[in-house]
């Protein structure tokens, strides 16, 4: 039977059975990341969207419970690897390199946040949404916390193994790394991605990143670590590093 405007499949039948057309969703996602694209995070109202899609704002409350559901899956889409990888990475430990994994997560949560910037300020803004926001994360045990957390159990669980060793904090190392992500993406979005890529790519900031990470961590040698070139360079001499002032005189 021919689609309706609501984005049923079907014009008939109560209301509560009616199938939702697929690809609609995905129609409704687009809609609201090309409103905030061209007019900013506070023109991405329901009648908006709702508008540029080509529906009726009830239909989005029939896909979306809410306007921060379809913001969360929107910033889902965004960057998917980054979130993958989070639900994953404790189960990550022992395998591979312990710097691979950490530059894996380094690289892709720069890549998330820088993606998800937009719609982040925007909510920060917006008291109800942030209220929503904090609900919705803490229900369903999702957002900026949890990530950290699984940062800090894979690191734990690294040291468990003996792959890294137990100078300082995981709690610490987890804010490290993925607050150094968030902030590059930050001035990233703000200054523009050729300002800071000129300096350095993103490749070369994570990594140098993680290298000074795992120099405070104090990573044990061996097959879990791939060692940095800073790390060659300054344990591969004999006794303490020569300091600046020293291989000067």
């Amino acid at each position: 039977m021919p689609a309706d405007p609501a984005g049923r499949a079907d014009g008939g039948g109560p209301p509560g059975a009616r199938q939702l057309r697929p690809g609609f969703r995905a129609a409704i996602l687009e809609a609201a990341r090309r409103v905030i694209d061209e007019k900013g995070f506070q023109a991405a109202t329901i009648r908006n969207i709702a508008g540029l899609a080509g529906c009726a704002e009830g239909t989005i409350y029939r896909h979306f419970e809410d306007k921060h559901e379809l913001f969360l899956e929107l910033f889902a889409g965004s960057a998917p690897e980054f979130l993958a990888l989070v639900a994953e990475l404790p189960d990550l430990a022992g395998t591979g390199s312990v710097q691979g994994t950490l530059s894996r997560l380094g690289l892709a949560a720069l890549r998330f946040y820088r993606a998800v910037l937009p719609f982040v300020g925007g909510s920060i803004v917006d008291p109800e949404l942030r209220s929503l926001q904090r609900q919705r994360f803490n229900a369903h045990n999702r957002g900026p916390a949890h990530a950290l957390h699984q940062v800090e159990r894979y690191i734990e669980a690294e040291r468990e193994r003996g792959r890294l060793g137990r100078s300082g904090s995981a709690a610490g190392a987890a804010c490290a790394l993925l607050g150094a992500a968030f902030s590059r993406a930050y001035l990233d979005v703000w200054l523009g991605e050729d300002v800071l890529g000129q300096w350095q790519g993103d490749e070369e900031f994570v990594a140098g990143v993680v290298a000074t990470l795992l120099d405070g961590i104090g990573a044990p040698p061996g097959p879990g670590l791939a060692r940095s070139g800073h790390q060659r360079k300054s344990r591969g001499r004999s006794g303490p590093a020569a300091s600046p002032s020293a291989s000067r005189r």
